[in-house]
């Protein structure tokens, strides 16, 4: 804290002259969206459709403070992502572009638009279409839900594969820089936060280095890397609203949002994330297990992991979870007004890494995890079939 970041603040009617001069939109409804580090609107258009504006300020904290160029690269390179998963039939934002021979217009979906921001007064405009769907936070994970997640995990990677990433790409948030949080151990020991973990101060650090330390042991350069979504949370998933609380058969998508964590490091760390949270809020730590195993199960439908990755997963899962509920103790330190709000986020991680410390220590370990990273026998003809995975996946049912 104390640190003044560079943030946009802009109204809804410079939103509106914005998108009518810059991408030929005409808005009917602008309506502000909660964000983080920058500024994002929900809009209705005359033409009947409903966009997601987002405005980005150049230096933000979220994109680790980079400079105009490199803030301009990295929306950029959120945009082609976008329209890669889109090419490979992931349901997903798509960017729309900004008008041709436009002065302003420093990239094909990104209009630069100059407003003091508490930085270098540079911020950047983007428009996507709004994607409609309940977060996968709020539906029951049905077992078929779960795999199709994997899926969906493993097919936006293969589309991202080709995408080659600015060398510096850094974000304070991935996993990769897990082992930073133990900084923060100190406000493990706050009183604002004790009463959010399920176990005494020194338990929780001695858990949380425990899992920190193996991680730092990882063999990560035998590992195959790639550019990745890298934050695809149970509040990053969309799935069909209509078909939520029915059966899973008549799922009509899963859709991914929020590419602003987007960076270049270990496959295996995608998946990793998506198991620390989709994993959360379950009875039971056998329960918590069978989840992992049901969106590994989609995952390798389509892509096998290889056995340096099958053995660092359930480390990496428990790296995230650490690195999750450390910063979230330290955030309650530097914010206790927000404590509420971030200790119901913190507390089901605990009790996942609590209960996934259990499984490490019982006789089977994580086996049964692992056992499900080897592709089922009809894996060939899934792999190939392409297009939505729920067909797959039926198949994938049958089988099992």
């Amino acid at each position: 804290g104390g640190v003044d970041m560079a943030k946009p603040g802009f109204v809804p009617s410079e939103v509106r002259e914005i998108l009518e001069s810059h991408f030929d939109l005409h808005v009917l409804h602008v309506q502000g969206l909660p964000s983080y580090d920058d500024q994002n609107w929900r809009v209705e258009a005359r033409d009947g459709r409903v966009y997601v504006v987002k405005a980005a300020a150049s230096g933000a904290d979220c994109r680790g403070l980079a400079d105009a160029s490199t803030t301009l690269e990295q929306l950029e390179l959120e945009a082609q992502a976008m329209q890669l998963l889109q090419e490979a039939g992931v349901t997903c934002p798509v960017p729309i572009p900004a008008l041709r021979g436009d002065c302003r217009s420093s990239g094909a979906h990104t209009v630069r638009v100059d407003k003091e921001n508490g930085g270098d007064g540079v911020n950047f405009f983007r428009v996507v279409s709004f994607l409609p769907g309940v977060v996968l936070a709020k539906v029951p994970h049905s077992p078929a839900l779960l795999q199709d997640l994997g899926a969906v995990i493993a097919q936006a990677q293969n589309a991202m594969a080709s995408l080659e990433a600015p060398a510096h790409l850094q974000r304070a948030w991935a996993l990769e820089n897990a082992p930073a949080v133990r900084q923060h151990f100190e406000a493990l020991s706050s009183p604002l936060v004790e009463s959010v973990a399920p176990m005494p101060v020194d338990e929780q650090r001695a858990m949380s280095e425990y899992w920190l330390a193996q991680f730092e042991a990882l063999d990560t350069a035998a590992m195959s890397r790639q550019v990745l979504h890298s934050d695809v949370n149970d509040y990053n998933v969309l799935v069909d609203d209509e078909a939520a609380g029915e059966s899973p058969q008549s799922l009509a998508y899963i859709g991914v949002i929020d590419f602003g964590d987007m960076v270049h490091t270990c496959r295996v760390f995608d998946l990793a994330i998506a198991l620390a949270y989709v994993c959360q809020n379950k009875p039971s730590r056998g329960a918590a297990l069978e989840a992992a195993c049901q969106v590994l199960f989609g995952y390798s439908s389509i892509i096998e992991l290889s056995s340096v990755e099958r053995k660092a997963l359930p480390v990496c899962v428990a790296a995230r979870l650490v690195q999750s509920v450390v910063s979230s103790a330290h955030a309650i330190t530097v914010e206790p007004e927000n404590r509420e709000y971030l200790a119901v986020n913190a507390a089901p991680g605990w009790a996942l890494l609590s209960q996934w410390t259990d499984i490490e220590k019982s006789q089977e370990g994580f086996t049964a995890l692992q056992a499900r990273a080897h592709p089922p026998p009809s894996a060939v003809t899934l792999g190939a079939s392409g297009g939505s995975s729920l067909v797959g996946e039926n198949e994938l049912r049958k089988t099992a």
